[in-house]
């Protein structure tokens, strides 16, 4: 049976970085959909995920994440754990990254590894709506 992923958190924004002394900076984080003016539109997205390590075994040496939209891919890219054992998480981190949507679609972000059970860290709708200017 496969070995399933734990997540610390996975996290969509406009743009992440890494900060000083292991701390990382989340521009504009997304807590629900993303909702635009009108299609098509050019959007920015950077991505944050911590994976946790409960034990020395329960983190791939390398994994795989898939930015999805509408089943189509987006963006990918390979991440390796930290080397040193006694480590509890792993941190990945895509800061920035533009697509143009066309139309409403679904967004989603999987994770996988040899060995391990895929899984879906991010979903949401992207589709066009009133947007409240502040």
């Amino acid at each position: 049976m496969p070995k399933k992923f734990h997540v610390g958190n996975a996290v969509l924004a406009e743009y992440v970085a890494k900060g000083d002394r292991n701390k990382h900076n989340l521009v504009n984080v997304y807590s629900g959909d993303v909702i635009v003016q009108k299609f098509p539109v050019d959007l920015g997205f950077g991505l944050y995920v911590e994976l946790l390590r409960p034990s020395p075994d329960d983190l791939p040496n390398e994994f795989t994440i898939e930015l999805k939209f509408d089943g189509k891919a987006i963006v990918a890219g390979r991440g390796s754990a930290e080397s040193n054992v006694d480590s509890t998480s792993s941190v990945f981190l895509i800061p920035l990254f533009h697509f143009t949507a066309q139309d409403a679609g679904q967004l989603e972000l999987f994770i996988s590894a040899a060995g391990f059970q895929k899984r879906t860290l991010i979903s949401k709708r992207i589709y066009s709506g009133d947007v409240t200017k502040r």
